[in-house]
């Protein structure tokens, strides 16, 4: 089995590389050493990172995986990661380089064991791990972009077309049951992730598609960011506080309604997802529709199919009602910095994989998280009906 997976779990690693390379070909080094916005650290940052923790999982000694302070997140949280202390452009790719041409020494001839499921695990984790953070990078060039800096052709696929998205018929319907959420899988799936259990559902009702842009902007034109009666306390203040009229990048002027991703203005296309609103927006909206979002948990069991068809990849993120906490009897795997530090209550979780999200992503039980105040994720939402 090891000489059969290890071309294959190479081949993840280079094609992680080979995608991390094509986003910051067309940057320059100073491009990369600047803050893109508050909430964002350096992509250099990023770059110096990915290699740093690809060295401590695949390299490193077991127990002794540490990664320098420079590169660790909780060292170095986003507030603090400046470029002052950061090595080059070119000297950071070659670090990337170095590390990965000793990973691949070491793949073949047989100093990197692969015959156990917890040691493919780390090689996944790596490459799934730069997968998320071309999320961030993506995020980063989006801002640039969006702030006059020259950044090349968008690095995106376009948004799916979703022409039948809020029609009742389009409404899946469970009729309330125990569902198995989480997953046993430790050769994909994150500490977060597991272990598969159940939970019992009170019947709902979900959309099949997620919230169009067309229903999206009748809100806005409704006067939705302007009553009280439909944000949060937390929300509210976070929509006054930064003068938040419509979702990230939406402009309306003579050429009609549009919207700016990586500095370039489109016309805003009625039938695809709504993206780039925080969970305070997506709650407002569905408070508007006399709507909620699901939990995650009902969006799981729909993704598993117990409802009816409901697609994983749609293109973006889509928040959820749950906090993000432990399930019972999580675990720490592989090591205490991945999940637990975020089970503070803070935090919302995403359900979905975005089209900036590696293909890994894209299963049923992934959960990714941020702040609910975060706009610049990939990320929309879709309705739910019912009591919880």
């Amino acid at each position: 089995m090891e000489r059969s997976v290890r071309p294959r779990l190479e081949g993840l690693l280079a094609a992680a590389r080979a995608r991390t390379l094509a986003l910051i070909r067309p940057l320059t080094e100073a491009q990369t050493r600047k803050r893109p916005a508050p909430e964002l650290g350096p992509i250099l940052w990023d770059l110096g990172h990915v290699a740093a923790f690809e060295a401590a999982w695949l390299l490193g000694r077991a127990g002794e995986r540490r990664l320098p302070a420079a590169f660790d997140p909780f060292a170095r949280p986003r507030a603090r990661r400046s470029a002052e202390e950061l090595p080059g452009l070119r000297e950071t790719l070659d670090e990337m380089e170095r590390v990965r041409s000793e990973v691949l020494s070491r793949s073949r001839d047989g100093r990197l064991p692969l015959g156990s499921a917890e040691e493919r695990f780390l090689v996944r984790m790596v490459a799934q791990h730069e997968g998320q953070h071309q999320e961030t990078i993506l995020q980063s060039i989006d801002a640039l972009a969006s702030s006059g800096e020259r950044t090349g052709p968008p690095p995106l696929p376009p948004l799916p077309r979703l022409a039948r998205a809020g029609a009742d018929e389009d409404r899946l319907t469970f009729g309330g049951g125990r569902v198995v959420v989480g997953t046993g899988d430790r050769e994909w799936s994150y500490d977060n992730e597991r272990p598969a259990h159940e939970v019992e559902l009170r019947p709902f009702r979900l959309d099949r598609f997620p919230v169009t842009n067309r229903r999206y902007r009748e809100f806005v034109e409704a006067g939705g960011y302007r009553r009280r009666d439909l944000w949060s306390e937390d929300g509210w203040r976070a929509k006054e506080d930064e003068g938040w009229t419509a979702p990230l990048g939406w402009v309306d002027d003579r050429r009609g309604p549009g919207v700016v991703r990586f500095g370039r203005r489109e016309p805003l296309d009625p039938a695809c997802p709504v993206e780039r609103i925080s969970l305070f927006e997506a709650e407002a909206f569905a408070r508007w529709c006399r709507a909620r979002l699901p939990t995650e948990e009902e969006w799981e069991a729909a993704a598993r199919g117990a409802c009816g068809a409901l697609p994983v990849a749609g293109g973006l993120y889509e928040w959820t009602a749950s906090p993000f906490r432990p399930y019972p009897g999580f675990a720490v795997y592989p090591y205490p910095g991945y999940s637990r530090p975020f089970f503070t209550g803070e935090y919302r979780v995403l359900r979905g994989a975005s089209r900036a999200a590696p293909p890994s992503l894209a299963r049923p039980t992934y959960r990714n998280w941020d702040r609910p105040e975060r706009r610049r994720l990939f990320a929309g939402l879709r309705l739910a009906w019912g009591d919880r």
